[in-house]
């Protein structure tokens, strides 16, 4: 397929996209996930003018995405998880918690940090997992909320970098803030960190710099259809698995 057939497949995507029910709608005060066997109930705020006060739709994909792939291997336990960009969800965190990774969630502005610590301490809470029956009821590993604004350098001490896992859901919504979030990426990073970046496409000149700048920095593989969860799947929501380049391009 040459760039133009892309472009007007996009396009119609796009319109296809919107034209149908989202997995999250943006007018309700909860979403509900089902995750690892337990109700994930997020609390949102649909009229709040702050960005970041609803469930991103890859969030939930991601999320889902990593039930899917992650479940039942170990390779995760004990490891250090930071989500850059969290909302005031959380879930990408939450479904490495879930399988006992130590995980810190991270956002700005008090209006979504509030909302971001009642969802994971209430969700991840022993009473609400028990209650729930879940079967990592006994495995959650740590997770704690920071704020960590990408423009103040020394915020990304509060995280101990480098960490073993560096994952983002819908932080890249318009070229301005595609610098901004590869360099709060390449902050988290060491030599064998792993990277999952999930990003919604809007538009040509968007995905175009990230893949660009990014390209720079990481290998990019996309994770293909065929592991996400066929449920929560859809051709606009695109997964990276990145992994840092020995000499940067």
């Amino acid at each position: 397929m040459d760039s133009n057939e892309s472009s007007k497949k996009n396009k119609k995507d796009i319109q296809s996209y919107f034209g149908q029910d989202r997995f999250n709608s943006s007018e309700s005060r909860e979403v509900t996930v089902d995750m690892f066997g337990s109700q994930i109930v997020l609390r949102q705020d649909p009229c709040s003018r702050n960005l970041g006060t609803t469930v991103w739709d890859a969030s939930i994909v991601l999320a889902k995405y990593v039930e899917k792939n992650f479940s039942g291997k170990s390779r995760v336990k004990g490891k250090t998880v930071v989500e850059l960009g969290a909302g005031v969800s959380g879930l990408v965190g939450m479904s490495f918690a879930l399988q006992g990774a130590h995980v810190t969630v991270t956002d700005i502005t008090d209006a979504v940090l509030d909302t971001l610590r009642h969802n994971v301490e209430y969700n991840l809470s022993p009473a609400t997992l028990r209650l729930n029956q879940s079967q990592m009821a006994g495995a959650v590993g740590q997770v704690n909320v920071v704020e960590l604004d990408w423009s103040i350098p020394s915020h990304f001490e509060r995280v101990s970098p480098p960490v073993d896992y560096i994952v983002a859901a819908d932080c890249v919504y318009n070229e301005d803030s595609v610098s901004m979030f590869l360099d709060a990426v390449q902050a988290l990073f060491g030599p064998r960190s792993i990277g999952l970046v999930c990003n919604e496409f809007r538009s040509e000149s968007v995905h175009a710099e990230f893949m660009s700048k990014f390209s720079k920095h990481f290998s990019m593989k996309k994770v293909p259809s065929s592991k996400m969860d066929k449920q929560y799947i859809h051709p606009l929501i695109h997964i990276y698995l990145l992994k840092r380049l020995k000499i940067a391009v």
